[in-house]
């Protein structure tokens, strides 16, 4: 299922996209589910991180587009979120905000089907594969898009989540092979980092969103940097 939400004050826009999302998954088997917000303050009120995408008009009444959206990075680091203007100067101004993209008014199907395929295909790529951490008697399945880092000490993977770690007998190789595809990095032969959580790199430290740090080893330096300067190419920022 992939939910989507329409944060636009025109009712003929929110319409628009509305048919636009259904015409583009007329011939597809996902399953979706579009819900329509009108103000901004609406939209952050109940927000719970159940949205994996985001249209969000700039020129919005109250608590304009970019505002909302720097609110909503607060709430959600991993949304993909897509401007919709008819001012593409001010969409440029989205990287502030990891804006995935934005399409101008007014609206073309072709614009659109073209800008949502990107997002289907981020999308795809940040779900995560399930991944099964065998700790003593307990068994955990936990999902990578939860997943901050992974940390290796001799026998023993170390899956840091937001505010919890959990332990499993593994190796890292393995564990890299399986997560192949889903954007995890290493900064040093000890880490393996979701860049979605990294907030700032700086010299030979990483620091991740929920305030620890980690290391970059020397012999990682290179490779680590130019990986994630691939991954902010795609539209992504920190």
């Amino acid at each position: 299922m992939i939910n989507i939400a329409i944060v636009d004050d025109e009712e003929k826009e929110r319409q628009l996209l509305t048919s636009y999302i259904e015409r583009y998954f007329s011939n597809d088997k996902q399953r979706y589910n579009v819900t329509l917000f009108d103000r901004a303050e609406t939209f952050l009120y109940s927000y719970k991180s159940n949205f994996d995408i985001v249209f969000m008009d700039i020129e919005l009444p109250g608590m304009n587009g970019m505002e909302t959206s720097k609110k909503l990075r607060e709430l959600d680091p991993v949304v993909t979120l897509i401007f919709v203007t008819n001012m593409a100067q001010f969409a440029v101004k989205g990287y502030e905000v990891q804006a995935m993209d934005f399409v101008v008014k007014p609206l073309s199907y072709y614009d659109f089907s073209l800008k949502m395929k990107r997002a289907e295909t981020a999308i795809i790529a940040r779900e995560g594969a399930d991944i099964v951490i065998a700790e003593g008697y307990k068994i955990s399945r936990i999902s990578s898009k939860d997943l901050l880092y992974v940390e290796v000490k001799g026998h023993y993977l170390y899956y840091h989540l937001q505010d919890n770690v959990l332990t499993g007998y593994g190796k890292m190789s393995e564990l890299e092979k399986q997560l192949a595809g889903k954007s995890f990095m290493r900064c040093n032969n000890c880490y393996l980092v979701n860049p979605y959580y990294i907030e700032t790199v700086e010299g030979f430290s990483v620091k991740m969103k929920n305030g620890e740090e980690l290391i970059i080893s020397r012999a990682r330096k290179k490779i680590f940097m130019k990986e994630l300067t691939e991954w902010l190419g795609e539209g992504r920022n920190l």
